[in-house]
């Protein structure tokens, strides 16, 4: 229910990772959904080397080598992970654990797996960011309807954009540019666009047509933003400067939410 775009190219493709099949567009990027190829994948998140993607699963996370496209490590340690991201350096990753109701550190160069964050506040977290600059990072809270940002100097977290409108927030995305965020929520199928220098909170795609929203990324320019419509079985693509909404005609998988064990 994630996707990632990868960088430094001129054509988008809906790779269904592994031995999937992959149907093509015009547009900017190569575009990485999770399949259940990777023991009921929720998530992926490709780094921006585009050398390796982490696909999260259950209980674990596992590491890709995108050039051999074959599983090199998995990480362990977790309850229900399902959003990541990966750092600017690729020196780590994070990892919403839901069911852990925690923010899992992945430390790339050593492989080591901790929690260094406090869980007080946290409920559900579903996807999480890493800012550009990686002074930062935001999750959606979706057990409390909020989003937390994580001081990554510190290691602390506090709870913004509560009373928003935000409900069931499921994945977010950082602009390029740090200035944005975009949040898919599922219970009310809209996207919340969040001003990160005022903390304003507008839905400005009111009729787009989404239904139960999962997964959003920005384009390395900051020009589109992706975002995988579940229930519609496509992929929509928003012009992030005239706010026109397309949904693309790309022939995916159905991803549903895997049964809790």
């Amino acid at each position: 229910s994630g996707l990632a775009i990868q960088s430094q190219t001129t054509s988008m493709a809906a790779a269904l990772p592994s031995t999937a099949t992959a149907a093509t567009t015009s547009s900017t990027a190569p575009v990485y959904l999770p399949t259940k190829i990777y023991n009921g994948a929720r998530d992926v998140a490709l780094s921006p080397d585009n050398a390796f993607f982490l696909v999260s699963g259950y209980k674990t996370v596992t590491h890709v080598d995108t050039n051999t496209n074959t599983a090199t490590r998995t990480y362990k340690g977790f309850r229900w992970p399902w959003g990541l991201d990966i750092s600017p350096d690729t020196s780590f990753a994070l990892v919403a654990d839901e069911g852990g109701r925690n923010i899992g550190h992945i430390d790339l160069r050593t492989h080591q797996v901790s929690f260094p964050y406090p869980k007080e506040g946290i409920e559900s977290p579903r996807s999480v960011a890493i800012s550009p600059d990686a002074s930062f990072a935001l999750f959606t809270n979706q057990g409390h309807n909020n989003i937390g940002r994580i001081n990554l100097r510190t290691n602390s977290i506090t709870f913004h954009y509560n009373n928003t409108g935000l409900d069931l927030p499921c994945g977010i995305a950082i602009s390029p540019d740090n200035r944005h965020a975009i949040v898919s929520n599922k219970n009310n199928s809209t996207i919340a666009l969040i001003d990160l220098q005022t903390d304003e909170v507008s839905f400005p795609f009111p009729d787009a047509g989404f239904d139960f929203p999962h997964g959003v990324a920005f384009s390395p320019n900051g020009a589109l933003v992706l975002v995988a419509n579940s229930k519609g079985n496509n992929v929509a693509c928003i012009d992030f400067h005239t706010r026109q909404v397309t949904f693309l005609g790309l022939s995916l998988i159905h991803i549903s939410e895997p049964t809790r064990q």
